[in-house]
């Protein structure tokens, strides 16, 4: 069972978030070109981690999981940003209602009033209607009026399923919105802007060398790995980086 570690808090300099598709042509009998997809479709990281970001600190770090994944698989863990995330993502912060978790110490902690189990919860809450037009959609309500609400690429989740934007997408007076959709989900209360959390293989670790002055960065080049492709699958190890 292959151990996925943490991704450390380094500073990235230049970033790209991208899908790779595989798919194969072959020709029939006729000469007619016939399309298959071959492997899975896995997101694919490109990420240049500058060596002198958090007080300097940054390469250390790097350093560090080079040797903690020596002689390992170089699985690793990480939120990549969306593409459009540098200029005008992280202005909207994350729309829709979330559950607040406590932590005493490592470990969870719950809230409770008396027997009762108490859920937190932050935002105001989007409710989404699905459908279909040509494409898959969700007809939101909650929003504020006259609102930049989603941006092409963005996540968008319902219940533990997740799609993507395909548009830049405006409410109206009334605070809905119509969201298009890259794959259907279910009606229900809707997050968007939330970071995913996704295990990736290292192509191969970089080396960085350190000028007198100035800057430094290592460049690295990352692709999604699935649980389900090991059978024992992945142990978590959350690596204490602070």
């Amino acid at each position: 069972m292959p151990n996925v570690y943490s991704w450390p808090p380094v500073g990235l300099i230049g970033h790209a978030h991208t899908i790779s598709r595989p798919v194969q042509m072959v020709r029939d009998l006729k000469g007619t070109p016939v399309f298959s997809q071959s492997e899975p479709t896995r997101r694919q990281v490109s990420a240049m981690v500058s060596g002198v970001a958090f007080r300097g600190e940054s390469g250390g770090y790097i350093e560090a999981l080079k040797a903690i994944l020596d002689g390992k698989e170089p699985f690793v863990r990480m939120k990549p940003k969306p593409r459009h995330w540098w200029r005008l993502g992280h202005r909207l912060g994350v729309r829709g209602q979330q559950q607040v978790n406590f932590v005493a110490g490592p470990v969870d902690a719950l809230l409770k009033d008396g027997a009762i189990t108490v859920n937190l919860v932050a935002g105001d809450e989007i409710i989404g209607t699905a459908g279909i037009n040509g494409f898959d959609y969700l007809d939101c309500t909650g929003f504020a009026p006259n609102t930049l609400v989603a941006l092409p690429s963005e996540a968008v989740s319902v219940d533990g399923h997740t799609a993507r934007c395909i548009g830049r997408y405006q409410s109206d007076a009334t605070g809905a919105a119509r969201i298009y959709l890259d794959a259907a989900l279910p009606s229900g209360s809707v997050v968007i802007g939330r970071e995913e959390s996704i295990a990736f293989y290292i192509e191969e670790f970089p080396s960085a060398s350190q000028p007198l002055s100035g800057g430094y960065s290592y460049d690295f080049q990352l692709t999604e790995i699935f649980e389900d492709e090991y059978p024992d699958g992945f142990t978590e190890v959350d690596v204490p980086w602070t």
